[in-house]
Formats: C-alpha cells, structure tokens, sequence
C-alpha cells in the first residue's frame, strides 16, 4: 500500500491527453493541451476553475452563489445582466467609474438625504414641476433665467432685495 508521501507526485492521463495529478499535496485537472482546469489546494481550502472556451451553469429553477466573506465577479471586456426584474439589498453601495449611461420609461427615487457635488449640470426636459414644501433656498454667484413666453411671479408676498441699483425694463410696467 502506498503512503501518502508517495502520491505527492501521482498524475493519471487519458487516451486524448488531459490529465489529474497531484502536485505537491495540489489536485490540478488539466486538458489535452495541458491547460489548467481545475486546481484544488487543501492547505488554503481554495479551489480553482479554469475553462478557456467559456463556461455555463445552468438550471432549470434557481442558481445562488454564497459567501461568508464575499462574491467577486471581474471580467475583461464587460458585464452583461439580462432579467425581467432585478433586485438589490444592501447595506452600503460604492460606484466608481467613468461614465454612465442609464434609460428608462419610468423611475423613482426615494432618498432620505441627498447631497450632490457636479461640475456641470446640463438638464433637458419638457415640463419640470418642483413642490417643495417648507423652503427652497438658492445660493449662487449669479442668477439668470430665461423664459420664451410669460413668466409668472406669483406668491402670496414678494420682496426684491438688492444692495445694488433695481432695474426693471419693458415695453410697459404696470404698477398695482
């Protein structure tokens, strides 16, 4: 019977040439061309999954991947998720990129705080309606707006404040 020392260096081979051996104490599977498959170290507990061709799994009800620690995915060229519905829970998100892209028919956004730091903000909509409930404070080194049509001013008191002169130019003023 041979010990365990002596199967340190063992490697089985097929007819077509991919093989199983075990390489110091480490199970390696390798193709016909001699390509890592499968690589399994017991000393780490890590296991490894190699297929040069791409790899599917498959099932006819539900797939989970579980970690204790964490789940990785990494891909060279990029991700592709497609699904009629996709939820997230999570704790904590951090995104970082360099560009995005989002479409959609239809979002919604529930925020409990929302702070937002742009170096430029370029918005285009047909029709935009705020409601703001207690106060809607702009801060800013100046302020332009433009309006094709009408522009209405309406609240229940109005007040301009400026340190500086107060000019008012139209065709017409009407006061009162």
């Amino acid at each position: 019977m041979a010990t365990q020392e002596e199967l340190t260096e063992t490697e089985l081979r097929s007819r077509d040439g991919s093989s199983v051996a075990i390489r110091e104490d480490v199970l390696e599977t390798r193709d016909s061309r001699g390509r890592l498959v499968f690589q399994y170290d017991p000393r780490t507990g890590r296991g490894v999954v190699h297929f040069p061709g791409g790899v599917e799994i498959s099932s006819s009800k539900s797939l989970r991947l579980s970690s204790a620690e964490m789940v990785e995915i990494a891909a060279g060229r990029g991700i592709v998720i497609d699904s009629r519905c996709v939820r997230a829970r999570v704790g904590e998100a951090d995104f970082e990129g360099g560009r995005v892209a989002a479409r959609a028919g239809e979002a919604k956004f529930v925020w409990g705080k929302l702070d937002q730091s742009v170096g430029r903000l370029v918005q285009t909509v047909r029709n935009l309606y705020q409601r703001i409930e207690a106060l809607w404070h702009v801060r800013a080194g100046r302020v332009r707006t433009e309006s094709q049509g009408s522009y209405l001013l309406q609240a229940e008191d109005a007040r301009v404040q400026a340190k500086g002169d107060v000019r008012i130019q139209g065709e017409s003023i009407n006061l009162g």
